[in-house]
């Protein structure tokens, strides 16, 4: 354990936390006095989605709700918990029964992930909110630092498009294919390279019979971001606010 102390850079007062933290539930079931983590993880999920929406508050001051929500399920998700756990080494300090740890239990990112909560749990529980803070800070400084909002903005395109459609009160997009094979789809956006907002095109992805719709326009807005942020140092991958999406789709006949 004392590797795990190490990288979380807190000695435990009380070990038996973070031994309970350890401890899987296959364990206790097979030894009535052991406690295992469950408890733990409830509480430790908690304080790790307070501390993680804490930094991205304070390192993404003019981002909305929408931007760091999305930014907080990426870091506080299962894989990236795993990820952490696995950066720390909590996966061979896990406590198994035999039939889990034959199994491969330690290294299964939902094992590693419920240890990866349990522990942050037993680190407020020992020293308070300020050992949790110092430890978070450790671990996700340098993914939230890395964050590429831009990137995490066109994951779901559509979806984005959307709730921009309804934070300024306009109608819900409507999409429609023409009777056509192929055609081409066309992005605008609203950006400030002058003093008034003009409408800057970019072309997007041809529409062939094999193409997959979501990457048609994912690729489009991508186009927008990227473009736009080479054409103007203040647009910086992340759409202004307030922005304008225009698409247009320019039917053509089959080669």
């Amino acid at each position: 354990m004392e590797a795990v102390e190490r990288a979380l850079g807190h000695q435990f007062r009380d070990r038996r936390l973070l031994l309970r933290a350890l401890t899987h539930s296959s364990l206790a079931n097979e030894n009535e006095d052991v406690e295992d983590s469950e408890k733990l993880e409830l509480l430790g999920d908690s304080v790790l989605n307070f501390l993680v929406a804490e930094k991205l508050f304070s390192a993404f001051p003019l981002e909305g709700e929408g931007t760091l929500s999305k930014a907080r399920s990426q870091l506080v998700s299962e894989e990236h918990f795993a990820a952490l756990a696995r950066r720390v080494g909590l996966g061979s300090a896990l406590r198994l029964s035999p039939g889990e740890e034959r199994s491969g239990g330690r290294d299964r990112d939902a094992r590693l992930a419920d240890a990866f909560e349990a522990v942050f749990a037993a680190l407020l529980l020992d020293g308070g909110i300020e050992a949790a803070r110092a430890a978070a800070g450790r671990l996700f400084d340098a993914d939230v630092a890395a964050l590429d909002l831009g990137e995490l903005y066109l994951r779901d395109p559509k979806t984005a498009l959307q709730e921009r459609a309804q934070a300024e009160g306009k109608p819900l997009p409507v999409y429609r294919l023409p009777d056509t094979e192929r055609f081409d789809v066309t992005v605008s956006v609203a950006l400030p390279l002058r003093p008034a907002y003009d409408f800057e095109s970019f072309n997007g992805t041809t529409w062939t019979p094999e193409s997959d719709p979501q990457a048609v326009i994912t690729n489009s807005l991508r186009r927008v971001l990227v473009e736009g942020s080479n054409t103007d140092p203040s647009f910086n991958g992340v759409p202004p606010n307030p922005f304008t999406f225009r698409i247009e789709i320019q039917a053509k006949g089959c080669p």
